[in-house]
């Protein structure tokens, strides 16, 4: 199988392509094996990566395009703010089945969706996000045209979030399978992280803001202990529970 999956990263000016060389290293220490991609306007000095694919014309989200162009038959595309903590091949073997397989997006309360744009009259409210950090797909005539799609939509509705396209196209195209993988493989909450017993599977990719050295170092850490919130939210939840 590992003759036709690799992994990809899309990482444009010098700052994305160092958080990229660190998840990949990352990577590399749990699966020297794996064969690693790098999309980037200059190549990259670190010698992780095993193929490299000149990106021409970058911007905001020039991984769209990117994903497409995947040189493996079994893609894992990752964001460049992550760092890799257990096994991460499994997966691939769902792309025998499924043309893609993701993890919902953390952003499913109603009303923090409609503040974030994905409230449409075409698109119901129950069928969330899908977070496009962490992606396997398969190459195929299917997935080719919604990275297509995908890129055209981004363009046209302007939005700074990626997800809300996709999420609208994957609506539209019920034709193209999709799984839904657990959290552990896109792990953005720190209350999931820190939320382990013995019947979940230990965390595979950590995705936090702590690893986007395009912001401050105060800002990073500021945004990560952010995550602290959901405990202390089911904590209030309880307590207005138990003392009604």
């Amino acid at each position: 199988m590992l003759e036709d999956s690799g992994v990809i990263y899309v990482a444009t000016g010098a700052t994305y392509r160092k958080d990229a060389e660190l998840s990949a290293q990352s990577l590399k220490l749990i699966h020297p094996e794996v064969r690693i991609c790098l999309f980037s306007d200059a190549a990259s000095s670190s010698g992780i990566f095993d193929v490299f694919v000149k990106v021409e014309n970058p911007h905001a989200r020039s991984k769209i395009s990117c994903m497409g162009m995947s040189p493996f038959r079994h893609t894992l595309f990752l964001d460049c703010d992550t760092r890799i903590v257990g096994p991460v091949l499994e997966p691939f073997a769902l792309l025998e089945r499924y043309d893609f397989a993701i993890c919902l997006g953390k952003n499913r309360h109603p009303d923090k969706m409609a503040i974030k744009g994905y409230v449409t009259d075409d698109v119901p409210a129950a069928y969330y996000p899908y977070n496009s950090g962490v992606m396997y797909y398969r190459r195929s005539e299917a997935t080719a045209q919604v990275f297509k799609d995908w890129a055209e939509a981004y363009h046209q509705t302007g939005s700074k979030l990626d997800q809300i396209p996709l999420r609208a196209l994957l609506w539209k195209r019920p034709e193209i399978s999709v799984y839904n993988l657990p959290v552990e493989f896109n792990a953005r909450e720190l209350s999931l992280i820190l939320a382990t017993n013995d019947g979940l599977q230990l965390n595979r990719v950590l995705h936090l803001p702590l690893f986007n050295t395009r912001w401050s170092k105060w800002r990073r850490i500021r945004k990560t202990l952010q995550k602290f919130q959901g405990p202390l939210r089911a904590a209030r939840r309880l307590f207005d529970v138990f003392s009604r």
